[in-house]
């Protein structure tokens, strides 16, 4: 019988237990994304706790857009050096470290100065943030950001990364119909809908190898009117998975207005 202390392996990452610490936002980063002491002795603490294998919190690959308060940034080589000590006191303790990438598109707080993105000129429901639509130009140059990014981490050291494509971040938004209401290409069925994602994860496999670890997170459905089904989702883990995506963390759902208030008024 297998139990969680087992070792095993996904794809060719090896892990010395079954424990996985799923993406949590610590939101501990400073304002340009860079790690601090308080954030490295959080992965200290999980490694030296046992967990076989860590995902980081959502990391920025672009500073084109507005970051999520405190979030890590590894959007160009600068920060190659500062995510290095997260990488070795981690695997002090022969524990994975796989960094998950992402963009937050609406998910953040509004700064004038810099833009918020989205697939369609469609305000969030939770945020309440309006995105201008993407551009093609925009569209390729943010697949490019997480492709760059990607290699970023595999120079690091990083053992693998994940893709966030959940929770109604940007690569979400573009899977949800009531946020994708293109007509071109990225819009409409959820062939086109889910173009931006499956072109993002070609871009990263031309940038790190066939053999480096890459993992997606995705919601089994938005769980919202006009959201992305669950049919739709396995359409796309089946495309993933025919293109070599190493493994598949499925959650769900995306933040909602009555939900956002009801966090606020705790």
């Amino acid at each position: 019988m297998k139990s969680l202390f087992d070792q095993t392996q996904v794809g060719l990452l090896k892990l010395k237990n079954r424990f996985i610490r799923s993406a949590t936002y610590e939101g501990m980063a400073d304002e340009k994304g860079n790690i601090n002491d308080e954030l490295f002795k959080v992965y200290e603490d999980l490694a030296k706790g046992g967990v076989g294998t860590i995902i980081t919190g959502i990391t920025a690959v672009t500073d084109l857009e507005e970051f999520i308060p405190g979030q890590m940034g590894i959007y160009n080589d600068s920060f190659i050096d500062n995510h290095k000590k997260i990488i070795e006191v981690t695997h002090k303790y022969n524990a994975n470290i796989i960094l998950q990438l992402g963009a937050a598109g609406t998910q953040t707080i509004r700064n004038e100065e810099k833009v918020i993105l989205g697939p369609s000129n469609i305000t969030d429901l939770g945020y309440k943030n309006t995105p201008k639509e993407m551009t093609l130009e925009e569209i390729v140059s943010i697949q490019i950001d997480f492709a760059n990014a990607a290699l970023r981490a595999k120079k690091a050291g990083y053992d693998g990364i994940q893709i966030h494509a959940a929770h109604g971040y940007l690569l979400s938004k573009f899977l949800t119909p009531y946020y994708n209401r293109r007509t071109d290409e990225y819009g409409g069925n959820i062939e086109n809908r889910s173009r931006m994602l499956i072109e993002t994860y070609k871009k990263i496999r031309d940038k790190v190898g066939k053999n480096y670890p890459v993992l997606i997170k995705i919601n089994c459905e938005d769980f919202m009117d006009q959201g992305m089904t669950f049919e739709e989702c396995k359409y796309v883990c089946k495309k993933l998975e025919e293109l070599g995506v190493d493994a598949v963390e499925i959650s769900g759902g995306v933040y909602l207005h009555a939900q956002m208030r009801a966090i606020q008024e705790k």
